[in-house]
């Protein structure tokens, strides 16, 4: 099976983050020596039966930390105007359009193909390769990996879509919601005095114009490599009828964060100011991601950078305003993100991912590892 075959095979499965990932992680399983493969099923928060895949290549010397793959095989949701079958690879000046086709099959395929080549072509150390599910809903899967690996000092390359560049470095993320209560009344009984006090939207306005304070404050930190941190409000849900004054309001908070950042405080910030309008209202952790920055000295980035060189032509580095799992495995060591495909195509109708991208990352992967 061809690179162009197996993506067109990975778009045909539906392995939106809103479904089961069973048929493409029993695929992807299929594809190997059953002794090489490691299938996990767990349930999502929304009860789902979801899949991880990990498939294990030994290295010439076991002794050494190991190199890992990473790439996810669910993807977004449906949405906006296709004007092909999302589920149907359609092929267009060498590109192949499908739902995930950046995000990230085309990084799932050069993976495949990597490891395939890899049986025959025994690496230089131990290599993984994890394919995971729910990373664009509420990333069980990677954790699950984390809880199930204890890998140390490990190299990791991450392949979401970089239009082939070596991403050193991405923004934390941390997502709160916050819910403020007051008192059902009618309108016609409800005079400014008792809205300030009881409407739970009037609270959220005041809380709105202090978290646009704390936003100024964010925007206005410089940083070298990465733009100001922001801090956005996503979402506001409030009031049940018309002639009702609404008892409950909630809404969600999204502050995009540097490494050199105490998230943290950021957080205790909003929650002070929150209190100081309703010490009644409640804060709740949606999600918190951290950062990720690896030098640019680095002996993976070295590495990588000297692979592409050879492979490309040339060795570019860069940062992401965005999040990836680079957040969470690089407790396991050092961790970038290298993929085929342009990141701005991604979530978006009609997505589609250069072949010639893929295969020329499938050369960057393996000659990564059975040199660096």
């Amino acid at each position: 099976m061809n690179t162009k075959e197996l993506l067109s095979k990975l778009i045909s499965f539906d392995s939106q983050c809103t479904k089961s990932n069973k048929d493409i992680a029993m695929f992807i399983a299929s594809l190997f020596p059953k002794d090489l493969v490691t299938v996990g099923k767990f349930k999502s928060k929304q009860g789902l039966d979801l899949y991880n895949v990990a498939v294990k290549i030994s290295g010439e010397n076991s002794n050494l930390p190991p190199l890992i793959f990473s790439g996810h095989t669910d993807t977004v949701p449906i949405s906006g105007n296709w004007e092909t079958d999302p589920f149907v690879a359609a092929e267009e000046a060498g590109m192949i359009i499908g739902l995930g086709a950046v995000d990230m099959k085309g990084g799932v395929a050069a993976l495949i193909k990597t490891a395939l080549d890899l049986i025959d072509n025994q690496p230089q150390r131990d290599c993984y390769f994890l394919f995971d599910a729910d990373e664009e809903g509420d990333g069980y899967g990677g954790q699950r990996f984390i809880n199930q690996y204890q890998f140390k000092n490990a190299d990791i390359v991450i392949a979401e879509p970089t239009d082939k560049k070596i991403i050193i470095g991405q923004k934390g993320v941390m997502e709160l919601k916050i819910t403020f209560n007051g008192k059902e009344q009618h309108v016609s009984r409800a005079d400014q005095f008792y809205n300030e006090k009881y409407n739970a939207i009037y609270k959220a306005v005041k809380a709105i114009n202090e978290i646009k304070i704390i936003e100024r404050q964010l925007n206005a930190i410089e940083n070298k490599r990465f733009s100001p941190p922001t801090l956005t409000v996503c979402q506001i849900n409030g009031g049940t009828g018309v002639n009702i004054i609404p008892s409950k309001t909630e809404m969600v908070v999204s502050c995009r964060f540097l490494p050199t950042q105490d998230f943290l405080a950021v957080k205790q910030q909003i929650i002070n100011q929150m209190k100081n309008i309703d010490p009644q209202v409640a804060v709740d952790e949606l999600l918190i991601g951290e950062a990720n920055l690896v030098n640019s000295d680095n002996q993976l980035v070295i590495a990588c950078s000297r692979v592409s060189r050879v492979v490309i032509g040339q060795a570019s580095m860069d940062v992401f305003t965005g999040w990836t799992q680079a957040g969470v495995y690089k407790q396991w060591g050092n961790c970038l993100i290298w993929g085929p495909g342009g990141l701005k195509l991604a979530h978006t109708a009609g997505e589609y991912v250069s072949v010639a991208d893929i295969e020329i990352m499938e050369k960057c992967y393996q000659s990564l590892a059975k040199n660096g």
